[in-house]
């Protein structure tokens, strides 16, 4: 069976079980499964090559990150600011888990001023 190589994951607030990744900052407890497991990273831990992004205001993640998984083969993080949040908690949660990556990219939008 072939590896997973490349992952692009994009959360949309309307694609979203808000009880599962929590919306606007919200805590939850259970994931969609019950199993108190990751669900959505553990299905990448293979990929070399990961970008993940997340809509205006959706914080994802939470329940994943408190059981983050190693990525033994990660080479290349591409983020946008709504994956990282504002306490930077989600970026050093990946950092301590993929011992081989080479480059990190973090995009961040200009806020325009009115």
């Amino acid at each position: 069976m072939p590896l997973l190589v490349t992952a692009y994951v994009k959360i949309s607030p309307l694609l979203l079980d808000h009880r599962w990744f929590g919306y606007h900052g919200d805590s939850t407890s259970d994931n969609p499964d019950g199993s108190g497991k990751c669900v959505l990273l553990s299905g990448l831990i293979n990929a070399t090559h990961l970008e993940l992004e997340a809509a205006d205001g959706v914080h994802i993640f939470k329940l994943d990150l408190a059981c983050c998984p190693i990525f033994n083969k990660l080479k290349t993080l591409l983020v946008n600011e709504w994956v990282v949040g504002r306490d930077f908690c989600a970026l050093l949660c990946f950092l301590q888990h993929t011992p081989v990556l080479e480059k990190l990219i973090i995009l961040l939008h200009e806020i325009k001023s009115l």
